[in-house]
């Protein structure tokens, strides 16, 4: 099926518009905003899809774990 184009696209807008020092952040917010969606998807294909490293698929998962105990302002 492949990576949702919506996805690979709001996850390197995340990434590429992150002020330095807060990608880590960007990517979490990234993960818990999109959780729903983001449920059955391959993390490891849609990081490679937006070019990001692939150590971020762990921390886009941490995030979706995250989302069912967050609010985002």
């Amino acid at each position: 099926m492949g990576v949702p184009t919506n996805l690979v696209s709001a996850l390197n807008e995340a990434w590429s518009q992150a002020p330095e020092g807060n990608v880590v952040v960007r990517v979490h917010l990234f993960g818990i905003r999109y959780a729903d969606a983001l449920a059955g998807v391959s993390l490891p294909e849609l990081v490679a899809a937006a070019g990001i490293p692939k150590p971020y698929a762990v921390e886009i998962r941490k995030a979706m774990r995250l989302a069912d105990y967050v609010l985002i302002k």
